[in-house]
């Protein structure tokens, strides 16, 4: 049915030889709404009832025959599902096909290398989340000494180490994916950690009941193997194989899927950005800014062009002498430096630098002016923008120093310190389960260091202990604003320790605020686990959870911390405090204390 008949369907005309005025009109009407329809306008879809219900009205349809409006409602749905509305959102209802990703990060790498405005914010943004570093640790002493290991191992420091943390990030930014592959020693539980190119995994398998739950990858890809008779050594096969999630473990492990093999003993670990629920792929995160970073390399691009063409003409010279004289000027300073028959050399050179030039009255002679003949470079600054919205960053960090100041220098807005802080909290994940997976296969192992220390049912515990990842915080703050700040709530700007922070924690954010970074080795120097455990219930010596007053044996006999007086069941103790008249032993400490760090470290770096 045309548009034609289903708008006079829907003002309901029985005789169209009575209603010629009405069907002109809405002719033209139809015909201007498929002349829009053609170029794409989506505002097609808005035809303006009211003037076909005046129309109706004009021609003598009342409410006997009636405007059929319900119905045709309903048509503009009908061709509404037509239209680009229905192109638009195929794109965010359907997931992109592997084909289309692989494009993106195809163009994306490209840009990577060669675009100044998408390598910029991708460095920037790589900066800000692994630039001051990572550390991960763990409370438990011998998770702690396996996840140290793991990361040490010179093979795993290219994966995991600070250079190769930073590269995954771009990675994450041009790939929109990062496969970890595992590979363990079954005896040791020694783990080697890899990556798959994104390119490679062709197919994501998910749990059919939850498509959040990945089961397995499908990896092709081409093996390059060294081949003495070829001519060039190399041979290339082609492999295609299948690998598993790291946390899926079935009941009954099939061999093989499609014939092509399952890879049980090196699982896979998926992070992925840019990607809606229950998508399989991430997509870069650049490609929203591709189109504009083109846009701008194309402006900036014609715009050296026409500057290029307008500089190739140096002096503007007007003479009355008529064509002769004209003809002299061209012959005068026509250099044939662009003539290929005279070998590359110019046989009538330019003058040289302070040469004077003669001329008679009536002859002008003077720079030629092209200023104004094109638009300023700076007219592009609104698609800068269009990149710098899709990075999260502000132009400053794009080399606008004119649009910055101290303060911007000094911080970042709030927007763009969550958006690290994100990323942060994103790797903490990511990080969190690979290391718990190396826990785990060091449970599992015969003669792993976990499996020793927790016996039995060491691999249910192992997903239990607690891995600590930190970040250095993503502003660098004043150190003594900081510091201060710490001594503030240490104290509660009092003379003595308030018992707000531990004082082991208390010293670990001043070093890391001072800018060591070897921060859990300092600890273990000053604060022993086994001495600083036997220590703490001196410098407490009640109970917070029940009020129960402690053995004598371990009330504290510092001289630097007040008696304790006895304390009724149940109240809540004060916290212990300096007495007036040992504050100078306290200082006198405390200077011997950094002394004996400042020699300790000095003679380490010796």
């Amino acid at each position: 049915m045309t548009i034609r008949q289903r708008i006079l369907r829907a003002i309901g005309a029985v005789d169209q030889s009575q209603h010629v005025t009405a069907l002109e009109s809405v002719n033209r009407l139809a015909q201007i709404r498929n002349d829009e329809w053609q170029r794409g306008n989506v505002r097609s879809e808005l035809l303006d009832l009211s003037q076909i219900s005046a129309m109706a009205e004009a021609s003598g349809i009342n409410g006997t025959t009636g405007v059929k409006l319900k119905e045709y409602i309903r048509d503009l749905e009908i061709v509404l599902e037509n239209q680009n509305w229905q192109r638009q959102q195929a794109v965010a209802v359907r997931e992109f096909s592997r084909w289309g990703i692989q494009q993106i990060i195809l163009m994306s790498q490209l840009y990577f290398i060669k675009n100044p405005l998408i390598r910029r914010g991708i460095k920037v943004s790589s900066y800000y989340v692994f630039g001051r570093g990572v550390e991960i640790t763990s409370d438990d002493a011998t998770a702690n000494t396996t996840i140290k290991e793991f990361l040490e191992d010179p093979d795993n420091a290219n994966e995991l180490g600070h250079s190769g943390l930073v590269q995954k990030e771009e990675t994450l930014h041009t790939d929109g994916n990062i496969f970890f592959v595992f590979f363990s020693d079954k005896s040791t539980g020694a783990v080697k950690v890899r990556t798959i190119a994104a390119l490679e995994i062709q197919d994501i398998v998910c749990d059919p009941d939850d498509a959040s739950r990945p089961w397995y990858y499908h990896r092709t890809w081409t093996q390059n193997q060294f081949d003495a008779s070829v001519a060039d050594g190399l041979k290339t096969l082609s492999q295609e194989c299948w690998y598993p999630d790291a946390d899926y473990q079935p009941a009954t492990r099939p061999n093989n899927i499609g014939g092509k093999p399952i890879m049980w003993d090196t699982p896979i670990i998926h992070s992925a950005v840019g990607k809606l629920p229950k998508w399989k792929f991430g997509v870069p995160d650049v490609y929203a800014a591709l189109d504009w970073a083109r846009a701008v390399k194309d402006y900036l691009e014609d715009w050296s062009t026409i500057q290029r063409a307008n500089r190739r003409i140096a002096m503007d010279i007007e003479t009355k002498g008529g064509l002769p004289a004209i003809a002299a000027y061209q012959a005068a300073l026509g250099t044939t430096a662009a003539n290929q028959t005279n070998m590359g050399w110019d046989s009538n050179p330019p003058p040289v630098t302070g040469a004077a030039h003669v001329h008679g009255i009536g002859t002008t002679v003077k720079a030629f002016q092209s200023r104004g003949a094109t638009d300023g470079p700076e007219e592009a600054r609104r698609l800068v923008l269009m990149v710098c919205a899709v990075f999260g960053l502000p132009e400053t960090f794009f080399g606008d120093a004119s649009t910055g100041s101290l303060a911007t220098a000094k911080s970042l807005d709030r927007p763009t310190e969550l958006k690290f802080l994100e990323a942060q909290e994103r790797w903490r994940m990511v990080l969190g389960r690979i290391c718990h997976y190396v826990l785990r296969v060091s449970a599992s192992a015969p003669s792993g260091k976990i499996r020793e220390a927790l016996k039995e049912a060491a691999t249910e515990k192992a997903d239990t202990i607690k891995v600590n990842v930190r970040f250095p915080s993503v502003l660098e703050h004043d150190v003594m604003e900081s510091i201060s700040a710490l001594v503030a709530g240490a104290t509660l700007n009092g003379l003595s320790p308030a018992g707000t922070i531990d004082i082991k924690s208390l010293a670990r954010k001043l070093n890391e605020e001072l800018g060591y970074d070897n921060v859990e080795e300092i600890l273990d120097e000053i604060y022993p686990d086994a001495p600083y455990k036997a220590m703490m219930p001196k410098m407490f010596p009640v109970s917070e959870l029940d009020g129960t007053q402690p053995d004598p044996a371990l009330i504290s006999t510092d001289p630097l911390v007040a008696p304790q007086k006895p304390q009724q069941k149940g109240a809540r103790p004060p916290r212990p405090v300096m007495n007036q008249e040992s504050i100078p032993l306290a200082v006198a400490e405390l200077r011997k204390a950094v002394k004996a760090l400042a020699e300790s470290r000095k003679a380490k770096e010796k």
